[in-house]
């Protein structure tokens, strides 16, 4: 037989090996919110499947995320989908660093955030350290947090072609897939064999 022993665990409070004093803060980190919104339309929640997506990476580079290519986004839930984070040596170093792991997120299939946060890495005030709960407002009155150059707009256009192609490849080919009964080697053989005994016949 089990016999189930039950203990209890006593709460003793040690103090830390080290004090506040000994704590030292070093570098900066940024952390940006991912999330499905479209930020032209005042941050309306934005559903649908990703058909891309592909992480940034390199030192200081760190994403958490709940999502892989193809999981869907729906309206059930808070639309945040990843948090980008980066740490760099001062506020400076961060940034830059937060632009180039933005600059390489991909995502295609559904509205992102992470338009607005390029804008905001580039924004003069938010480089400055000086923010308020009122920034949006005061920094983007008009509600545009994207300027697309001339290369962006080719690179929007090309992801844009892709993924219209990768949508009406999965739905072409998928179906045909799973309701073929058997292979061209076995239609090639039935062909064959049924030439031999018609010309037997």
């Amino acid at each position: 037989s089990t016999i189930g022993v039950s203990t209890r665990v006593a709460n003793v409070r040690r103090p830390l090996a080290i004090s506040q004093g000994d704590v030292e803060l070093r570098g900066h980190a940024i952390e940006c919110r991912i999330s499905a919104e479209d930020t032209q339309a005042n941050f309306m929640p934005s559903t649908g499947t990703l058909n891309h997506y592909r992480i940034p990476a390199g030192p200081g580079v760190r994403v958490d995320s709940g999502v892989v290519i193809y999981s869907e986004i729906p309206i059930f839930y808070d639309p945040m989908f990843a948090k980008l984070i980066v740490w760099g040596a001062d506020r400076e170093e961060a940034i830059r660093r937060m632009s180039r792991a933005l600059e390489e997120f991909r995502i295609s299939g559904v509205r992102t955030t992470i338009g607005f946060h390029r804008a905001v890495m580039n924004n003069k005030a938010f480089a400055e350290g000086r923010l308020s709960t009122r920034f949006i407002e005061e920094e983007y009155p008009d509600g545009r947090f994207t300027t697309l150059t001339d290369q962006q707009a080719r690179q929007a256009a090309i992801a844009i072609a892709v993924d219209k192609f990768i949508k009406e490849r999965r739905i072409s080919v998928q179906p045909a897939v799973q309701t073929r009964a058997h292979s061209n080697w076995k239609e090639h053989h039935r062909r064959e064999n049924l030439r031999v005994f018609e010309g037997k016949k």
